[in-house]
């Protein structure tokens, strides 16, 4: 066994190593003991951060909504708890758990908590 140091790291740590494995409950543990969740209603923490890729969790408490807005390029929105709806070209669509929408870049789009809600949000370009 070498004593090198590993090239990955579990849960939390720097965001300049080449490999991290996060679990998402333990992430949003977490970001639930942060005071922006405690005394507000929204919070969010940058996990990926890598050339024009960007991986933000995002917490949201029931009826809070994200402007609507848009990226350069493509985005997903994945739940992770609870439910989202996701307003675009006129349309809402409802996420539940386990569920993942994609959107073009460019494409205006607001957010809006159903329930207390977790989700991942994914930018690139």
């Amino acid at each position: 066994m070498s004593d090198e140091t590993p090239k990955y790291i579990r849960a939390h740590g720097p965001l300049e190593l080449p490999i991290r494995v996060l679990r998402f409950e333990d992430q949003i543990g977490m970001l639930k003991r942060e005071p922006a969740w405690e005394n507000g209603k929204r919070a969010a923490k940058t996990l990926v951060k890598e050339g024009t890729l960007r991986v933000v969790l995002t917490l949201m408490r029931a009826g809070t909504e994200l402007e609507e807005h848009k990226a350069a390029g493509p985005v997903t929105i994945q739940c992770l708890e609870g439910r989202v709806n996701v307003h675009s070209l006129k349309r809402s669509i409802e996420l539940i758990e386990g569920e993942m929408i994609a959107l073009d870049g460019g494409v205006p789009h607001s957010v809006e908590a159903v329930t207390e809600s977790a989700f991942l949000l994914t930018i690139a370009g």
